[in-house]
């Protein structure tokens, strides 16, 4: 019955099984929560069903075990814009914030900046 679903749906539907909500899953996989409800509702027309309870209790019945993976507790990337992200590849490469501003067109303030802010979304330093 599962195997009709895709591997993005299953891991929605493992995730809920979990106890996961839509705003927390959609944080866990980086797309948006209007995402999440969306692959529900064509979960819910694959299985002919109506809610999230019924799709666990399905998932469940069906002898599915939740399953915890660890690529749902890293999900702190997630948090950082794309230029955050960007700022941060070229800090782990070792630039410094006057070359992480050269190389993205960027001030060696504003590079700074985006530092400060990863840090304290990461809960560094």
């Amino acid at each position: 019955m599962f195997q009709q679903l895709t591997r993005r749906q299953k891991e929605i539907t493992n995730l809920l099984s979990l106890g996961y909500n839509v705003s927390e899953i959609a944080s866990v996989l980086c797309i948006s929560p209007y995402t999440v409800r969306r692959h529900l509702s064509y979960i819910y027309e694959k299985l002919g069903i109506r809610s999230q309870i019924q799709l666990v209790v399905l998932y469940f019945n069906g002898n599915g075990k939740a399953e915890k993976d660890t690529r749902y507790d890293t999900g702190k990337q997630c948090l950082l814009s794309k230029r955050e992200a960007e700022v941060l590849v070229l800090y782990n490469q070792g630039l410094v914030s006057k070359q992480i501003g050269e190389a993205l067109f960027i001030s060696d303030s504003t590079a700074r900046e985006y530092l400060r802010r990863i840090r304290k979304k990461l809960g560094v330093d």
